[in-house]
């Protein structure tokens, strides 16, 4: 298949880009300010929004270990306290997928554990999205793929090898539908650690699969 279809729209070769439109932690909490990023989405002609779907257990531990601090980054702040500060709260979600699906866009989310899925769901995204940290969190792979749902997957802090191993258990499991993206994790990215030519490399390789095959779709 050259194409993967998430929502009302097919992503791939001969499609339209499938512009998204990423909400991460911007919404500060803060309904009205969440509901004005999704317009401000729709009027400048983004296709989808995605939300991030976790809780600071989803994430860390409450602890005060001098490994759970990104002092040069965020001071004395745990990671465990920036969580919770970023989160999107799980009440916003319904009010989000409502006023996007108003305004034509597709909605969906980046899960981080098995509750978050379950939670989404009940909500109907049509899609899932993982991080590049959660390529390596294996039951959640397999609970994702037990939804049947498309998949688009981040590579920016994984190998070759934990690449292959996400997507073969993604396959083992029951998902079909593979978006798999070229990332760079270090923000911001310098130039010569972006590697844009292995974009090219790897769609050559999905080309050359067979169409029964589960391949990325880049």
């Amino acid at each position: 298949m050259d194409y993967v279809e998430i929502g009302s729209r097919k992503v791939g070769r001969g499609h339209p880009c499938l512009i998204v439109g990423e909400m991460s932690a911007n919404h500060d909490q803060e309904l009205d300010q969440a509901l004005k990023l999704v317009d401000l989405a729709a009027d400048a002609g983004v296709d989808a929004i995605k939300l991030q779907t976790y809780t600071p257990d989803s994430l860390t531990l409450p602890t005060d270990h001098p490994s759970a601090r990104i002092a040069a980054i965020w001071g004395a702040a745990t990671l465990y306290e920036l969580y919770g500060r970023g989160t999107m709260p799980y009440e916003f979600h319904a009010p989000l997928f409502q006023r996007a699906k108003e305004r034509g866009m597709i909605a969906f989310s980046s899960a981080y554990d098995e509750d978050g899925v379950d939670y989404l769901e009940k909500h109907g995204v049509p899609a899932y999205k993982i991080a590049s940290f959660e390529l390596v969190h294996l039951p959640l792979l397999r609970h994702v793929a037990a939804t049947k749902k498309p998949v688009v997957l981040s590579t920016g802090m994984a190998t070759l090898a934990e690449v292959e191993e996400g997507l073969e258990t993604l396959e083992a499991a029951g998902c079909q539908d593979v978006i798999l993206l070229h990332c760079c994790s270090s923000y911001p990215a310098a130039p010569g650690d972006v590697n844009l030519a292995a974009l090219a490399a790897s769609y050559e390789r999905s080309c050359s699969r067979s169409a029964s095959e589960m391949g990325p779709v880049c």
